[in-house]
């Protein structure tokens, strides 16, 4: 891919189109690809680097979770790659902005981790107990205002970008943060009550 194509053109009125951030995969490959960021002013926040930093058998969990997921992978030869790129960011972007994210455990866990670094307001909770339903609490305590979706399920949306009207019953509705989030069946709640942050506003960007 051409750097330039991540180059905003502005318009007839000189306006650039607004975005919210990007994500690179695997880049920048060497000096000249470096270079040519900075250039045309385009900088980075995180530069994030997935590994297995077991002292054991390093990325055999990896390669056995690839493998399941019927990716054909190479962790020796993957991991050769990632490192020189690794190396180039450091080197040529900014090391400081460099962190090494152990990839171990599930695929949810690693998210959580990935988001962790990203956003460092990101909400997870240490007990999904602390996330109560409706049917949870006291008559009093039912009267909290509306979650940021309305009467929509947030799970729904974030996922699938669909707005879905969550359920009236007190055992699909979720409050946290003093709000109450309604969801549109037990599957959308279990989601919820795991992580929570995914689905609030100003913490899923």
């Amino acid at each position: 891919m051409s750097i330039d194509k991540l180059v905003l053109k502005v318009d007839e009125k000189g306006n650039a189109p607004k975005v919210g951030g990007f994500i690179l995969l695997g880049f920048p490959h060497s000096q000249v690809h470096a270079e040519k960021l900075k250039e045309h002013g385009i900088s980075f926040d995180k530069i994030l680097y997935c590994t297995d930093l077991s002292e054991e058998e390093a990325g055999k969990e990896v390669q056995v979770r690839m493998v399941n997921n019927d990716f054909h992978y190479d962790w020796a030869a993957e991991s050769e790659k990632s490192q020189a790129i690794l190396a180039v960011a450091k080197e040529f972007i900014n090391e400081e902005i460099c962190k090494e994210i152990d990839c171990k455990g599930t695929i949810e866990n690693n998210l959580i981790k990935i988001r962790n670094e990203i956003d460092p307001f990101f909400i997870r909770v240490d007990n999904v107990e602390d996330v109560k339903t409706s049917a949870d609490l006291e008559e009093e305590g039912r009267r909290l205002p509306k979650g940021d979706f309305g009467n929509y399920c947030p799970v729904t949306y974030v996922n699938h970008g669909f707005l879905i009207p969550g359920s009236f019953e007190a055992e699909q509705e979720a409050t946290i943060l003093g709000k109450t989030y309604k969801l549109a069946g037990e599957k959308e709640m279990e989601e919820f009550k795991f992580n929570p942050g995914k689905y609030l506003i100003g913490q899923n960007g």
